[in-house]
């Protein structure tokens, strides 16, 4: 019961350790969170999902690994709802980019709330 409620526990911005393994390329730790059930669409307060985080932060792997255990790739999340694309994109990730339209189907025409596509940031 210990280790699931270290899964599940949250800090004051409501980023889990899962969210921290992504920021921080851990992929290891990262698979076996998820496989010992960790939420791999949680969101944090500001609407992060560990998705975003490792896009935003260039980890290729994660991406992959976070896609295949059934991350959203089209969620909305940030106050600027973006999505992990917008994320990829707006900070120079360009294999990450390259990889969620072609091997995701990340949807390129989904707008934020500048109403800016993944393309415009």
């Amino acid at each position: 019961m210990k280790q699931l409620d270290r899964l599940l526990a949250r800090d004051k911005d409501g980023k889990s350790l899962l969210h921290y393994a992504c920021i921080n390329n851990k992929i290891e730790r990262a698979r076996h969170m998820l496989e010992q059930g960790a939420d791999v669409n949680a969101k944090d307060n500001h609407d992060w999902t560990p998705l975003h985080l490792a896009c935003l932060h260039g980890h290729l792997d994660i991406v992959k690994l976070l896609i295949q255990q059934g991350a959203v790739v089209n969620m909305l999340g940030s106050e600027d709802m973006d999505t992990p694309l917008h994320q990829a994109s707006k900070h120079g990730h360009k294999e990450i980019v390259l990889y969620l339209i072609k091997s995701s189907n990340a949807d390129v025409n989904i707008k934020n709330k500048y109403n800016q596509n993944p393309y415009d940031v």
